[in-house]
């Protein structure tokens, strides 16, 4: 249980000589005032913080935004005036006199910043939660990125599992065709490794879709919280979005996802184990260790004596899933807004606008191009 009592108490502590600038108005009139202090890019914090001590915390007034300025907290430190800053180029503190004492004091006073950053995160973590459970989030659009990774280990493991034709072995000169065929293995065993990492990535990248997409789709707003919601398995997040208790396509592509997860990637981060003891070979009198799970076992496919038809059956299951989901009513929107690069934002007022956006395919590309120039300018402090 957090003490927040004893929390503002050491907070209040260390800001101690911190006040509110009452004389800002007199000090910063002029736009061009003050003098920026000598600080070492690795010795600034994160902007955000600061706002969060002395504006959330501590009820500081504060100004903003204009340009290439999101915003300015006039304060005193030691009787000193100074004003901390949000600009393009990150935190700033400005000193008014700009004499060297006045330097010093501006790294002394930065210091008590820093040591009151862990109580201040302490304090601001019920709000942070609040503030994540109710939607009023961006998440990073990753999906270049993961997409990349995808398609260079399926590129890799296409090259050697399925470009890689083995030589017609002659017994003439046995000792190069032994060579041929070693070599020719040893491509196969490097499209297997290429393969597993291809599956990884592929569903690496369905989580991060799974989650992007979710703002896009009109589905009820009692499921769980948000923060729950990313956490989950593939699976439940798939069932939230889909109601694949009703059959069609987003059965079809469930169950197809789901074979491939069971029969392949669980097993080879499970130290190629199945589960129930799939894996257990049963000493049968007269007959030798077989199977336990009899015809049903599964892993006789391995990617050590890789069978190209399951590789390619593998990747008709991604691209018929990437398909439905660039395709179908519900998901073509929300997949066009992901390959945008935009960030999605969570919070019911921009969902509402997201869906409102959805009349055409013309309208939802105005909207998309709407939205960058909106990063774009709050990147830049555009205001």
């Amino acid at each position: 249980m957090v003490d927040t009592q004893k929390l503002n108490r050491s907070l209040d502590l260390i800001l101690k000589d911190f006040i509110p600038d009452d004389e800002a108005n007199q000090h910063w009139r002029d736009p061009n005032a003050g003098h920026l202090a000598n600080i070492k890019f690795e010795d600034k914090p994160p902007p955000y913080i600061v706002f969060i001590i002395f504006v959330y915390l501590k009820k500081y007034s504060f100004g903003g935004q204009w340009e290439k300025v999101n915003w300015e907290i006039p304060i005193k430190y030691k009787n000193v005036p100074m004003m901390l800053a949000h600009k393009k180029f990150g935190f700033q503190i400005l000193t008014y006199s700009g004499v060297p004492k006045d330097n010093q004091i501006a790294i002394e006073a930065l210091n008590k910043i820093k040591k009151a950053i862990p109580i201040a995160e302490k304090l601001i973590q019920p709000t942070i939660k609040s503030l994540v459970d109710s939607g009023k989030i961006t998440i990073s659009n990753d999906y270049y990125q993961l997409r990349s990774r995808y398609e260079y280990f399926r590129n890799e493991a296409e090259s050697h599992l399925l470009n890689n034709e083995k030589e017609d072995f002659d017994f003439s000169s046995f000792q190069d065709h032994l060579t041929a065929l070693n070599s020719w293995l040893q491509q196969k065993n490097k499209g297997a490794n290429y393969a597993f990492a291809m599956i990884d990535s592929y569903f690496s990248l369905l989580e991060h879709v799974l989650v992007l997409i979710k703002p896009f789709i009109t589905i009820s707003e009692t499921e769980t919280e948000l923060s729950k919601f990313v956490g989950q398995y593939w699976g439940d997040k798939y069932k939230k979005l889909f109601d694949i208790t009703k059959g069609g396509l987003p059965k079809v592509h469930y169950d197809a996802l789901y074979e491939v997860k069971e029969r392949y990637r669980n097993i080879a981060s499970h130290g190629n184990f199945e589960k129930g003891g799939g894996s257990f070979l049963v000493h049968m009198p007269h007959i030798g260790a077989i199977p336990m799970s009899l015809t049903q076992n599964k892993s006789h496919f391995t990617f050590s004596t890789p069978n190209e038809l399951e590789f390619a059956a593998i990747c008709s299951v991604f691209d018929s899933f990437d398909n439905f989901l660039d395709s179908a009513s519900m998901t073509k929107y929300g997949m066009l807004y992901i390959k945008s690069g935009n960030h999605v934002i969570f919070d019911d007022d921009t969902k509402s606008t997201y869906l409102n956006a959805m009349k055409s395919e013309k309208d939802f590309n105005e909207f998309i191009e709407y939205m960058e120039q909106q990063f774009n300018d709050a990147l830049n402090m555009d205001w």
